[in-house]
């Protein structure tokens, strides 16, 4: 997890990244979790909360 401060326009982030075993997994956690958790945040946070996900593939490995 990571943590970022915007210092111009004073948001915070927090960056949470996760690796999964197979496309397989990506799909469960979208049908089975995805929205709970969502809506887990906007109950916390109300408006001051927004989230959004990027899918990376990895290409290759370095150093291995």
């Amino acid at each position: 997890m990571w943590y970022m401060l915007d210092p111009e326009g004073g948001r915070q982030y927090w960056i949470v990244h996760y690796c999964l075993k197979d496309w397989k997994s990506l799909q469960a956690y979208f049908g089975q979790h995805a929205e709970a958790m969502r809506q887990e945040g906007l109950d916390c946070f109300g408006g001051r909360f927004s989230a959004d996900r990027r899918v990376l593939y990895e290409r290759e490995e370095f150093g291995r």
